[in-house]
This record gives C-alpha cells, sequence and structure tokens, in this order.
C-alpha cells in the first residue's frame, strides 16, 4: 500500500480507505478479532461491511479444511450462528439483502 502511495500520490481517496480495510477487516464487532481488537464503532464502516463480505466468500468456497456451503448455509451461519462477528446493523442489511450476495457469487463463475 505505501508503494502505491509513494508511486500515485497519498491524495488518491481510496487509499485511505482501501488501508482501513486491509487492516481492519479481520476486526470483530465484539473486539475479539485482529489485529487493534478495535470493537464496535472504533471499526471503520468499510472494514465492517468488507468483513461480511469476506466472510460469506469464505463460506461458500471449497478449503482444503472444508467443504463449501451452499448459500442457505451461509446466510444461517451468519444470520445465526456468528456471535458477535458482525456489526448488528451490517447483519440486518445482510439479511435484507443476501440473495443478491447469492446472485454475484454465481456469476463470478463460483
Amino acid at each position: 500500500m505505501e508503494a502505491i502511495g509513494r508511486e500515485f500520490g497519498e491524495s488518491l481517496a481510496f487509499l485511505g480507505m482501501a488501508r482501513l480495510i486491509v487492516r481492519h477487516h479481520h476486526e470483530r464487532y465484539d473486539g475479539t478479532g485482529y489485529p487493534d481488537r478495535l470493537a464496535g464503532d472504533e471499526i471503520p464502516p468499510a472494514a465492517r461491511l468488507t468483513a461480511l463480505a469476506d466472510v460469506y466468500d469464505a463460506l461458500r468456497r471449497q478449503r482444503p479444511h472444508k467443504p463449501a456451503l451452499t448459500h442457505r448455509q451461509a446466510v444461517r451461519w451468519i444470520l445465526e450462528e456468528s456471535g458477535g462477528h458482525f456489526a448488528p446493523t451490517v447483519l440486518r442489511a445482510f439479511s435484507l439483502c443476501q440473495e443478491e450476495f447469492a446472485r454475484i457469487f454465481t456469476s463470478l463463475g463460483n
């Protein structure tokens, strides 16, 4: 990130947001995430949104240690079993637009 900033200039607005997303999308709303153990509204909004999208994608994809989940299984896990992982407002928004997640995931050839 810093190399991009040096090459293209720090004034590129997206770099600031990209840094926040990259650094904080593994934070958890309950404060048990990493790297800085931020909690609640301390987590930048873009990172809160990206966290949910990242988890959805990870659940839907097969990994060496786990099978891929269906859309319905991933939605159930996110809405019912994710504990303090996500902001309540992000979960409410996801519940309203979760079919769009399925459409996008499928459109990417998955």
